[in-house]
């Protein structure tokens, strides 16, 4: 069976991991048993993994018309930590920087129209731009990148010179820049992306644990060689950044799980592994009545979250009308043949002809793989038998094609009845609460000429006294 979570699935063959559709946290459920039908999982409290305690769920064996209610207890979360070495080829990766160490920084503001011929001077040293769009050198202890996108020129040297301001002239006009910063470069190495990698093979193996994920107390620790000298680095993440037992070495590691290891001088990393916490997860079984399904929670789960186990040959059905339900999928196999997968009881899986039990002959492709056999061999009495075939498996595929009509059908009709109800229940709606606007009118105008009389005779009976009868 499948188990579908949220209607998100990521499957294998026995593991259905599903991502949890909200904020944060994940499920993995795998479900256990012998299952003739849909089951339905119902969270009807939420899943509160840090509090922890009882919650109450429901299942449901008929599509969710019927759900019986039960109670569970969460048990306490789980930290895990998982061992992984990073891939490093052999021989190892060589920090790549800068070829000199000694670097010296200006934003040049005329260096992106700057053309062959213009120089730029500093500490008495000519670079001069030649046709290719480089920039040469009077003195080879000097050299100079030009970034344009940016305006930034880099001048390194291999001495331990102070740089002072730099000169641009570009078309005959020079422009004097101070230095934004000087320093030794960063040389560095990248060691992945994307999440660690196994160093099985030459290309190594995306594994399930991505670095990025890793929670406080995850260690990181790498072989280098300087100088000839080998060195143990230990980096340990403290929540929010990954310290260093060697402060000529630094480790940043991205939101993608890119490793970057940096230091002021050369080196060669031979060696990294890494021993990562990551988020507590907690293990819940709910037991069913034809199994159980096994649940690892990484994250809260809100009330009313569902999980839904589906057997490959169940049906899935869906209620057009009331109390009537059509099944909306077919089973491939079941309709044109061919091989498929069955558990062979010792964890591996064996693949065996569709339709061989009610509907023998009707496996299309069976029929259409033998028949070409007949024809590339010559032999008249198999394409004769395999013409026979055909027609056959072409009966029954239009028996299956009737079927799907007459589901269809049945759409059409409820489709229509409900459409019909509809505007029922509008009219219905529309005589109860709409007016008659010209009968209102007349009644209110009734009551406008009864309500003057009235006043007009209240009137005349104020008025009177005995007076007028003396």
């Amino acid at each position: 069976p499948a188990a579908y979570y949220q209607g998100d699935i990521n499957s294998e063959k026995n593991n259905f991991q599903t991502t949890y559709m909200g904020t944060k946290g994940e499920v993995i459920a795998s479900p256990f048993g012998t299952f003739s039908g849909n089951n339905l999982i119902r969270f009807d409290t939420p899943i509160d993994l840090s509090s922890g305690g009882e919650f109450e769920w429901s299942y449901s064996t008929d599509n969710g018309i019927n759900w019986v209610s039960a109670k569970g207890s969460l048990p306490a979360s789980t930290e895990e930590t998982s061992s992984v070495s990073l891939f490093v080829p052999a021989g190892g990766i060589t920090a790549t920087a800068e070829t000199l160490s000694n670097v010296t920084r200006y934003s040049v503001s005329s260096l992106g129209s700057s053309s062959s011929g213009d120089t730029i001077t500093v500490n008495s040293v000519t670079f001069t731009k030649n046709d290719a769009g480089e920039w040469e050198s009077d003195d080879a202890n000097y050299e100079l990148t030009a970034n344009y996108d940016s305006n930034v020129v880099k001048i390194s040297t291999n001495n331990t010179d102070t740089l002072g301001d730099l000169t641009i002239s570009v078309s005959g006009v020079d422009e004097t820049v101070s230095a934004i910063s000087s320093g030794p470069e960063a040389y560095s190495v990248e060691i992945s992306a994307n999440g660690l990698l196994d160093g099985s093979d030459d290309t190594g193996s995306l594994v399930a644990t991505n670095i990025s994920k890793a929670v406080s107390g995850s260690t990181l620790t790498a072989t280098v060689e300087k100088n000839g000298v080998s060195d143990v680095i230990t980096f340990r993440y403290d929540g929010s950044s990954w310290s260093s037992s060697n402060s000529d070495y630094s480790l940043n590691i991205d939101s993608e799980g890119k490793v970057r290891i940096a230091s002021d001088d050369t080196f060669r990393l031979t060696k990294a592994e890494a021993e990562l916490k990551e988020s507590g997860y907690t293990s819940l079984r709910l037991p069913l009545p034809e199994g159980y399904v096994d649940l690892k929670i990484t994250g809260d789960l809100a009330s009313g979250s569902q999980i839904m186990i589906h057997p490959e040959d169940a049906s899935l059905d869906y209620e057009i009308l009331k109390d009537t339900y059509i099944s909306v999928n077919a089973v491939g196999k079941d309709i044109f043949g061919g091989l498929y997968s069955v558990p062979d009881g010792e964890g591996g899986y064996t693949d065996i002809p569709a339709l061989q039990d009610k509907n023998e002959g009707c496996n299309l492709f069976e029929v259409v793989g033998d028949f070409i056999a007949y024809l590339e061999t010559n032999c008249q009495e198999g394409c004769q038998e395999a013409l026979a075939k055909l027609t056959k498996a072409e009966e029954y595929l239009l028996t299956q094609a009737t079927k799907v009509g007459g589901l269809e059908n049945r759409v059409d009709v409820a489709y229509d009845v409900l459409t019909s109800q509809k505007q029922d229940i509008a009219e219905r709606l529309s005589y109860i609460e709409d007016i008659d606007l010209t009968e209102l009118l007349v009644k209110m105008q009734q009551q406008q000429i009864t309500y003057q009389t009235v006043l007009q005779s209240a009137s005349k009976i104020m008025n009177m006294s005995l007076a007028n009868y003396i």
